[in-house]
């Protein structure tokens, strides 16, 4: 089975770090379909409007930068 467009979009996230809304659409033609899925399934983390971050995990828990 091939990499859905919600795959692709996730192999560019790199943990700890921060993003807006334009910094995913380039690898998104569906960005707001996909930032909601990815806030559901709890790999992404709404911080304000547009702003994003994907959480690192470290020994104690989930933290927001590196």
């Amino acid at each position: 089975m091939g990499m859905t467009k919600l795959d692709d979009l996730k192999r560019h996230l790199k943990p700890g770090q921060a993003y807006r809304r334009a910094d995913l659409a380039r690898w998104s033609t569906s960005v707001d379909r996909h930032l909601k899925e990815l806030v559901e399934s709890g790999t992404l983390k709404n911080l304000s409007g547009g702003l994003y971050v994907y959480p690192k995990e470290t020994a104690f828990g989930p933290a927001l930068s590196a």
